[in-house]
């Protein structure tokens, strides 16, 4: 049991991860910063890919990019500094921002990880924001969750789009049972 404590402990983690996310207009602009302990070669980005949104990385921050379907993968440039950066950015709907988590572990009690988005209608609700965010005086959202999210959900005014296709997803379950009893109910008649 302490050996595998001790394997954990000496394997390479994410120490800090430092998200900063402004949103405009059309998309957001995201700059990551990861202190990675450790870090070796073969070290890889992932980010989900949402149907309508593109992803532009700036800057020579990888070798290679490659589209997995519903996946961008990024390998750095270099693998010897502890601390790599990242910034991209994303247009189309800005609701759901993709991050690039990289394949390492996080783990919580051990791991910071601090985001921050800026550029939010100061009405937006915060109830449908995720990971969990507080506004801070200035306006600007702090979320620190305990594992690093594949994407931040975006608070928006009006309606959420996320929050009505689940809700019409419910009310069509419902329809569906209900008619289902109904054929159930006549056909044993």
């Amino acid at each position: 049991m302490l050996l595998a404590v001790v394997g954990v402990l000496a394997a390479s983690q994410i120490i800090d991860a430092r998200v900063g996310i402004e949103v405009t207009t059309n998309g957001a602009s995201v700059e990551m910063e990861y202190l990675v302990s450790a870090p070796g070669n073969g070290l890889t980005f992932d980010a989900i890919k949402w149907p309508g949104q593109t992803i532009s990385l700036e800057g020579s921050v990888a070798t290679t990019a490659r589209d997995l379907g519903g996946l961008l993968r990024i390998e750095p440039v270099e693998t010897g500094p502890e601390t790599f950066r990242l910034a991209y950015t994303v247009t189309g709907n800005p609701e759901r921002v993709p991050l690039f988590v990289p394949k390492l572990a996080t783990i919580p009690g051990t791991t910071t990880i601090t985001i921050s988005v800026s550029g939010v209608v100061a009405g937006a609700s915060l109830a449908d924001a995720f990971p969990r965010f507080n506004r801070q005086r200035d306006g600007t959202l702090l979320g620190q969750p305990a594992n690093m999210p594949g994407f931040v959900l975006l608070p928006i005014e009006g309606v959420n789009r996320a929050r009505l296709a689940d809700s019409l997803v419910l009310v069509m379950l419902f329809a569906a049972s209900v008619f289902w009893v109904v054929w159930r109910v006549r056909s044993a008649t």
